[in-house]
């Protein structure tokens, strides 16, 4: 195998550029976001001496140098053109590192623009970082992302408040962490994976914070930084046995289209966590908490008809749930802490790749989402259960469920079942076979305490079913979760690219590399076929032994083995 590198950076520079792509997807997972991300580093010489002016990393991807001709130039009109280059600085060392910054990212920018322009990666949204020196080249990371599928997602406009950032939206300020964290990765001498410190929950929790605070910079509120900590605090608390529930307003006292019903004498702190819960139980879905820069300071509502740019609700929707609104539209959804995008009740396209992955040409998938999006406006909470023997588990659980002669479930009786304790049970056909349905299962440790028993026990038995199961666990305010949750697709050459990288990583100068790399293996074992398993095994074990031999320590690396659930459904290509 061939792994000389010909537009050369730097030795490492494969090996970081899977580092990126692993944290950008696994942090735009967490948010639920499915965009397909794909990194590339372009590095641009700032040493006449280097054979290649510009650089890039996979250079055996469709992007060549050529696509990049004329990038300088458009760089320096968007310098030019930038509103913060009108900002000057007394001290002459910050004026400097400002100025660089704005050169820096206005050659991201055009980078980006570029690369968006030419045929290389069609239909990709790009994102740039402003470039970080390594070994006389200056590399900017990309991030590129399916285009379609990003500029659907809720966004505000512009990017700041008076020159205050304001991200116009969750996933943008989530991605420019990834590029971020890849800069200063980039920082360390000779740059590898390792250099990540960061993990995408650490990157989503700050993505969401510093979004919500834009929002906040939105409304004129330049104070009040820890509403997202209090809004969490808050929603978490019950009130006299009750989950918390109701609305609140961001607006300034001053704008034009509220109507203010009650003021308070002294505005309440969203930090005093019992007041304001105590509070939220005045709110309807006609009048809500008012909110700026002081806290609470009355009750009221939104003129009908006035303008909502710069006003945002916060919806609490369930006990620890609330989600950040700008009119009709919700901009972000943190539940039990966890911050993600907004989702409709039913993500159709999740629960019709899942229904494939599981069933394959099996199950009638028309049927089978009209009956799960008739479970999710029925009202109340309920489970569906979907079985490939939907018949042997009707009879194994007779005891404790409701047996009916199979027949065709349709959207108006699966509404009346699901009144019912229990759970509807169907096979992929969605024909039903019982109701009121008791769900057992294995005690395991892929629950979460902090969701409730039918979410659970439908986790348990999913687990524990000896045939194809699909289980769909809809809350009291129509939301879905489909279970198994499949793993997230990735790219085949990303699992060859970390394969490639530990076997180029046996170095006796520097033993720490391939642990490095084979933590990048580890990362993506579900992945690996029995002949990459194969690979990776002798290596780990060639690398024991050269330690050994050489009296250095010794470190006895995990055997893998082809995962049994894995197949050709988890790669994209």
């Amino acid at each position: 195998m061939n792994n000389v590198i010909q537009q050369f950076m730097w030795q490492w520079q494969p090996h970081f550029r899977i580092g990126v792509q692993v944290l950008a997807d696994m942090s735009l997972e967490k948010i639920g976001a499915r965009l397909d991300p794909q990194v590339v580093l372009v590095g641009i010489a700032d040493d006449s001496t280097v054979e290649y002016p510009i650089c890039i990393e996979p250079e055996g991807g469709q992007l060549k140098p050529g696509h990049l001709a004329g990038i300088e130039e458009r760089a320096s009109q968007l310098y030019q053109e930038d509103p913060e280059g009108q900002i000057w600085h007394s001290d002459p060392e910050v004026d400097a590192a400002q100025d660089a910054r704005l050169r820096g990212r206005a050659r991201g920018t055009a980078i980006a623009e570029a690369i968006e322009a030419s045929d290389a990666i069609p239909g990709k949204r790009c994102l740039a970082s402003s470039g970080s020196r390594v070994s006389g080249f200056v590399v900017h990371v990309v991030v590129a992302v399916d285009q379609q599928a990003f500029d659907s997602l809720p966004a505000l406009e512009d990017e700041d408040v008076d020159l205050f950032p304001a991200p116009s939206s969750f996933t943008r300020q989530l991605i420019r962490l990834v590029l971020s964290e890849a800069s200063a990765a980039l920082q360390v001498p000779d740059p590898s994976s390792d250099g990540i410190r960061r993990s995408a929950e650490d990157i989503v929790r700050e993505a969401a914070e510093r979004f919500f605070a834009g929002c906040l910079y939105r409304t004129r509120n330049f104070y009040l930084s820890s509403a997202f900590n209090a809004l969490n605090a808050v929603t978490t608390r019950a009130y006299e046995g009750a989950g918390a529930a109701g609305r609140l307003l961001l607006v300034s006292p001053d704008h034009s289209g509220i109507e203010v019903i009650t003021r308070l004498a002294l505005p309440v702190d969203l930090n005093a966590e019992r007041a304001v819960r105590k509070l939220l139980q005045t709110t309807d879905p006609r009048f809500a908490l008012l909110v700026h820069d002081g806290g609470i300071y009355g009750l009221g509502h939104l003129k009908v008809g006035e303008d909502q740019g710069d006003v945002f609700e916060i919806a609490v929707t369930a006990h620890a749930t609330w989600e950040l609104r700008r009119g009709s539209e919700t901009m972000l959804r943190v539940a039990y802490g966890r911050a993600s995008l907004p989702s409709p009740m039913l993500n159709v396209t999740a629960v019709v790749d899942t229904i494939d992955r599981v069933f394959g040409s099996g199950a009638d998938v028309d049927v089978l989402v009209s009956l799960i999006s008739a479970a999710t406006t029925a009202g109340h909470g309920t489970t569906l259960v979907i079985s490939a023997d939907a018949p042997g588990e009707a009879a194994r659980l007779a005891g404790s469920a409701t047996l009916l002669v199979p027949d065709t479930l349709t959207p108006e009786l699966l509404s009346r079942y699901a009144e019912m304790d229990g759970a509807v049970l169907i096979d992929p056909g969605g024909i039903c076979h019982a109701v009121g349905v008791i769900l057992d299962g294995q005690a395991h440790n892929r629950g979460d305490p902090a969701r409730g028993s039918r979410y659970n026990s439908s986790i348990r038995y999913e687990a524990s079913a000896s045939a194809p199961t699909v289980v769909v666990v809809v809350s009291e305010d129509g939301g879905a979760d489909v279970v198994p949750k499949p793993r997230l697709r990735i790219h085949r050459l990303t699992v060859l690219d970390a394969v490639t990288r530990l076997e180029s990583s046996m170095d006796p100068e520097d033993p720490g590399i391939f642990s490095d790399a084979f933590d990048a293996v580890k990362d993506l074992a579900f992945y690996l076929s029995a002949e990459q398993c194969e690979q990776v095994n002798k290596m780990s074990k060639e690398e024991q032994e050269r330690r050994m031999s050489s009296n250095s320590i010794s470190i006895v690396w995990q055997e893998f083995s082809p995962h049994t659930d894995m197949n050709d459904s988890y790669f994209l290509d």
